[in-house]
């Protein structure tokens, strides 16, 4: 799967110039552009209407915005704590199952701590993580 953004201006022959481009790379290369799984999304100084126009002659679906990319959240205007609630819940759920299996009490510990600490790495790469998700995640590798 890949993941690309192209940014452009907010106009038709833009969109019909992008939509050449397409042809010609599923010509070049063989391959072809899902538009099924495609999508645009538009700054607020687009109005609506202009929005679904270009969203309809580029053939993909209008998004308001896009909440991840490589697996990390596109835009951290909201909480935090909301945008990297998804680091708890995955290293909950790998860590879960691995308290339920028949490995020795240094063992366990080993697995809990190699997934916690692992999970977040690339996230932690790109962005700050609040303090008290930091926490949380120490508190999970205690036990």
């Amino acid at each position: 799967m890949k993941f690309s953004f192209i940014f452009f201006k907010a106009e038709i022959e833009e969109c019909s110039s992008l939509k050449e481009l397409f042809v010609q790379y599923e010509k070049a290369s063989g391959q072809m552009i899902n538009y099924d799984k495609s999508c645009v999304s538009f700054s607020k100084n687009v109005k609506r209407a202009k929005q679904d126009e270009l969203a309809t002659s580029l053939g993909v679906l209008l998004v308001d915005k896009h909440d991840k990319y490589l697996g990390l959240p596109t835009e951290l205007s909201y909480s935090k704590a909301e945008a990297f609630k998804f680091l708890s819940e995955k290293v909950r759920k790998r860590t879960r199952g691995s308290r339920e299996k028949t490995l020795r009490a240094a063992g366990k510990e080993i697995m809990i701590k190699a997934v916690a600490q692992s999970i977040p790495t690339y996230v932690m790469s790109c962005f700050e993580l609040p303090k008290h998700l930091c926490a949380e995640k120490h508190s999970l590798m205690a036990g």
